[in-house]
């Protein structure tokens, strides 16, 4: 898969009060997962139980992020049920089996968003746009709003270009393409590209270890002047 160009991605579905209160109004980090290829193979509306085959590394991903605070949510288009494919009921039954899936590996869904609508193949009610989805933001921002996030400390992974430019315009601060196909784990612009979802989890132990090197820095930076300080005196000059 090519490379999203600037141009591509940089469309802002979101007012800026929305995308400001997304990013500095919440407490807590999310692990935003795209569904039909991120989480499960996309066979094509997956819409039954026996036809969810589950990606191999999903479970210790969801591990490796619940292990340090963030929530797990699940946004994905799913429009075969505004075609007609398949009902929301028969959505949730399968949600509702993964989600007990993922409960029982000790890494339970926070919440789950999905957008059955279509602009131009829904039928009925169902064919409109809508700010759910994807490439905008609406799900994400939803999200947010519910479970109290901070964006711009969470992450997304999907498989396709349009969840890239949905995190982009939600302002999600890492972003990540799952391409099994492609080459060799690279960044491109403001996004990862991982052929595995097990890289995925090397790159969050090396964030979360950057990170505390950073605060380790400040740490010591401050002493340093706290020290300096001291031994002037407040009088003195520096």
């Amino acid at each position: 898969m090519p490379p999203l160009r600037p141009d591509d991605a940089s469309r802002d579905w979101a007012s800026d009060r929305q995308k400001g209160r997304a990013m500095t109004g919440g407490s807590r980090r999310a692990l935003i997962l795209d569904r039909d290829g991120v989480i499960n193979h996309d066979s094509g509306f997956v819409c039954r139980i026996a036809d969810c085959h589950f990606i191999e590394g999903i479970f210790p991903l969801a591990a490796a992020f619940t292990a340090r605070g963030f929530a797990i949510v699940v946004a994905t288009n799913q429009s075969g049920i505004g075609r007609g494919y398949f009902g929301e009921q028969d959505f949730a039954s399968v949600m509702d089996w993964m989600k007990s899936e993922f409960a029982a590996r000790g890494s339970p869904i926070a919440a789950v968003y999905h957008c059955p609508y279509h602009p131009t193949a829904g039928i009925g009610p169902y064919r409109r746009n809508s700010e759910w989805r994807k490439p905008k933001p609406g799900m994400i921002l939803q999200a947010s709003a519910d479970l109290d996030l901070d964006l711009g400390r969470s992450w997304c992974v999907g498989d396709k270009a349009r969840d890239i430019e949905a995190a982009r315009a939600a302002c999600v601060g890492t972003k990540v393409l799952f391409d099994p196909a492609g080459g060799p784990l690279a960044r491109w612009n403001d996004y990862w590209v991982v052929p595995r979802l097990a890289d995925i989890i090397a790159l969050l132990a090396q964030h979360e270890a950057d990170h505390e090197n950073e605060k380790i820095t400040k740490i010591n930076g401050f002493l340093t002047m706290s020290a300096d300080y001291q031994a002037v005196g407040p009088d003195d000059e520096l």
